[in-house]
């Protein structure tokens, strides 16, 4: 509808706000409307209303990502507000036990991703160790983004994945500007960080690799964070 558009576009200029309380009236009157839904639980998580998300999940879990039709064959954005929730909360160990049962079902190719999430929470309880052997998990899918299995770069894709831009920015910053997938996170995290000395940071990461501007996008960010990265890295 033409309202919840109005919803998205207060969403895509930071309006967030707004946007809740567009997509919210969208909800109450449509609460099958998964765009609403997402529109919803995209500005709350700008807003740091974390426990307001888990109760949004819960209210609409017929929305939710972990009901998505093609769960059973994998999903690389399965349950991401309630990760991206317990991580933000301090609740690694609901976050352990969410991400433990989503891989009893889910497509192997898959896995890896969710085992970033559940890495982050390990090394948050100061399980490094434990951490370690998750991350590494994640190699062959680096191989297959054609860049290398830098684990600082591992380690910051993961941060990345729930939102913990300065983390993901100790690590990142650790790795080569010289590769596109590399540089691509980097320009994710500091673009979210929103501060004034990101335009710098940014324009210094892109100076470093140009094919980031040939490819158009993200191959990561975009798909996390939307259409805003994509016009940032043109």
């Amino acid at each position: 509808s033409s309202y919840l558009q109005q919803g998205n576009a207060y969403l895509k200029n930071k309006d967030y706000d707004t946007a809740l309380e567009i997509c919210s009236n969208v909800l109450d009157e449509n609460s099958d409307n998964r765009s609403a839904y997402i529109c919803k639980i995209t500005a709350l998580i700008n807003l740091d209303k974390y426990d307001e998300v888990l109760k949004q999940t819960k209210h609409y879990s017929h929305l939710s990502s972990e009901s998505y039709p093609n769960i059973q064959t994998g999903n690389l954005l399965l349950g991401w507000e309630k990760l991206i929730a317990y991580y933000q909360l301090g609740k690694t160990e609901q976050l352990i036990e969410t991400v433990d049962v989503y891989l009893t079902f889910t497509d192997e190719k898959i896995k890896p991703f969710l085992y970033l999430y559940k890495a982050v929470a390990l090394e948050q309880q100061g399980k490094g160790e434990l951490a370690d052997i998750l991350f590494k998990q994640f190699i062959p899918v680096m191989y297959y983004l054609q860049t290398d299995s830098d684990m600082n770069a591992i380690r910051g894709l993961g941060y990345l994945s729930v939102n913990d831009y300065q983390n993901a920015i100790k690590y990142l910053e650790k790795t080569s500007d010289e590769n596109k997938v590399i540089s691509y996170m980097k320009v994710a995290a500091y673009y979210e960080l929103e501060n004034r000395s990101t335009e710098k940071q940014i324009t210094k990461i892109i100076s470093n690799n140009s094919s980031i501007k040939e490819d158009g996008g993200c191959l990561i960010a975009t798909a996390t964070y939307g259409s805003e990265m994509s016009t940032e890295v043109q």
